[in-house]
C-alpha cells in the first residue's frame, strides 16, 4: 500500500477488536487517527500503550465523543455511566501523554437540537476541566433512522448561526 495522509479508524468502537494494533500496523502513515466513545477505558489503556510503543514515530490522534455535561451526555448516549467512563479515558490519556511525546488528544462533539442551547458553555468546560489538544464541533446526520433517540436532529442554518455567534462571543 501507498502511504497514507492520515488512517483514520472509527466505529462503531475501534477498541473492541482485538486485532486492533496489528490492523493499524499493516498500514504506512505518520498520522494515526482513532474516534472512540471513551466508554472501556480498562481495554482502550493497553491497546494505546501497545500502539504508541509500537509506533514512536507516527502522531496518534484519540478522539473521545462527548456531546454535553454529564447528564445530557448521558441522555444521549443512553447510559448512565457513559459521561463518566468517558472523562476517566480523558484522564488516563492525559497520563499516558506524560510517557508518549506522539499522543495527541481529541475531544468530540457532535451538535444536536438538544445540546446546541449549551455548546458555548459546555466547549468552555471541557477546555478548563480536560485540557484536550483539540475539541472538534461535528454536525449530526440529517439522515439518522426513525428510532434515533430524540434530541438526534440534525441542526438547521437558522438555528445553528445564532448559537454559534453566542457561543463564540
Amino acid at each position: 500500500l501507498r502511504e497514507l495522509l492520515v488512517l483514520t479508524v472509527t466505529g462503531g468502537e475501534p477498541f473492541i477488536h482485538k486485532d486492533l494494533v496489528d490492523i493499524v500496523n499493516l498500514f504506512r502513515t505518520q498520522n494515526v487517527m482513532l474516534t472512540s466513545n471513551g466508554f472501556f477505558p480498562d481495554r482502550i489503556r493497553p491497546q494505546m500503550e501497545a500502539l504508541l510503543q509500537a509506533n514512536p514515530n507516527r502522531r496518534i490522534v484519540l478522539a473521545i465523543s462527548l456531546d454535553g455535561p454529564r447528564e445530557l451526555h448521558n441522555t444521549i448516549r443512553i447510559n448512565t455511566e457513559s459521561y463518566d467512563r468517558a472523562v476517566e479515558t480523558v484522564r488516563m490519556l492525559k497520563e499516558l501523554k506524560t510517557t508518549y511525546a506522539n499522543l495527541r488528544l481529541k475531544v468530540n462533539t457532535v451538535l444536536l437540537e438538544n445540546n446546541i442551547e449549551i455548546i458555548g458553555e459546555f466547549m468552555d468546560e471541557v477546555y478548563e476541566r480536560l485540557r484536550p489538544d483539540f475539541h472538534s464541533i461535528l454536525l449530526a446526520s440529517c439522515h439518522a433512522p426513525a428510532d434515533m433517540p430524540a434530541g438526534w436532529d440534525c441542526i438547521n442554518a437558522g438555528r445553528l448561526a445564532p448559537a454559534l455567534d453566542q457561543a463564540v462571543s
